[in-house]
């Protein structure tokens, strides 16, 4: 990046840190939450000092790497058509994706995945997809395989967690299996003719099977799959129609479900058993809690913004009630959340990437 780039990149960064500050300074006083622009991070300067604070991972443009939480790049991989990437591991792959090597947060190399297809990394998980979209194995942390799965249909949502892994297919249904590749049942939530699974989550025990389904009309549910039986324990049609694939996420403590749908999120307490639904212009891309704050954030992108700013940030106390907002433009973005603070009152930070700079907003107690 030459200097001149570089230097307008930092100044709408600047610009997105003064969005923030207005953000924070409206929040209502109940709220009793401030946000606070802490700094402003290059990502094409890797600094190879001693490594200290959380590693986060960011990909930006045609860039992955991962960032400490103090504001430094320790690692940095470019990629000519796409990459994967988790807070452990990181993949840059070609078109034809072959013989994958990937690679630690630390940038050292981690293991190897044989043969053809895509990878895809949650936490430590390390999955490849099959060239034909209907076919995927689960790898070992050296990138070995440990099982695969061969099917007919293509796979259009995919979930995994640490009771298994969810893949929802083309045909309407989502095949679910133990961590060891044991086929544990099978959920089907719409019965529609044009049912096909557009979103799908697992939660961590691997027994509750959240989708979307459905086209015209769309339909979210929650499915319960025990000793291979399967029942409904919340479902619902909602008026929005849509063929585009959707984040469908449980929170941390499983007693959240987020239902991303065209024109909104529902989210669904099964403490409660009520239902919220949002309105959200756009897509939306990332989900990212802070558990002890129950802070959650939205990243959408509005591909018809009038103004340019197409990504907006949405923040959210008690997982439901909307305390502020702040758009930006950018040709990417990304957000992650960390619940461990620096120092002081912090409880948390949340990190805003726009291009090729990251932002760190600090949350506190007021």
């Amino acid at each position: 990046m030459t200097i001149q780039k570089r230097t307008i990149a930092l100044f709408a960064a600047a610009a997105l840190l003064s969005a923030v500050y207005i953000c924070a300074a409206r929040l209502p006083l109940e709220a009793q939450l401030h946000l606070r622009p802490d700094w402003l991070l290059d990502t094409t300067v890797t600094d190879a000092g001693r490594v200290s604070g959380e590693l986060l991972p960011y990909k930006t443009g045609q860039t992955i790497g991962y960032f400490t939480s103090g504001g430094r790049v320790v690692s940095r991989f470019p990629y000519s058509f796409d990459a994967a990437i988790s807070p452990f591991y990181c993949a840059p792959y070609a078109k034809d994706a072959r013989d994958t090597v990937f690679y630690d947060r630390n940038g050292k190399q981690a293991g190897h995945i044989g043969g053809s297809g895509f990878p895809y990394f949650d936490e430590k998980r390390i999955f490849l997809f099959h060239p034909g979209g209907a076919s995927f194995s689960q790898c070992n942390g050296d990138g070995s395989t440990h099982w695969t799965y061969e099917g007919y249909a293509p796979i259009i949502a995919f979930a995994s967690s640490p009771g298994g892994c969810a893949a929802g297919r083309a045909d309407g249904t989502v095949r679910v299996f133990s961590p060891d590749g044991t086929h544990t049942g099978d959920v089907v939530p719409g019965k529609d003719a044009d049912r096909i699974i557009l979103g799908t989550a697992l939660s961590d025990s691997g027994d509750l099977i959240a989708t979307l389904s459905g086209v015209n009309p769309q339909r979210i549910a929650l499915t319960s799959l025990k000793n291979g039986l399967t029942y409904e324990v919340f479902g619902e049609n909602l008026a929005a129609s849509g063929n585009e694939r959707a984040l469908i996420k449980f929170n941390a403590a499983n007693s959240v479900v987020y239902f991303c749908y065209a024109g909104g999120i529902a989210v669904h307490d099964r403490t409660t058993g009520k239902t919220a639904h949002i309105p959200v212009r756009g897509t939306v891309r990332s989900i990212q809690e802070i558990p002890s704050e129950k802070l959650v954030a939205l990243l959408a992108k509005d591909e018809s913004a009038p103004d340019g700013k197409a990504y907006t940030v949405l923040l959210f106390k008690e997982y439901r009630q909307f305390i502020g907002s702040f758009s930006f433009a950018a040709r990417n973005a990304f957000i992650r959340a960390s619940d461990a603070g620096d120092s002081g009152e912090e409880r948390g930070a949340l990190y805003v990437g726009a291009d090729s700079t990251v932002s760190k907003i600090a949350v506190a107690e007021r």
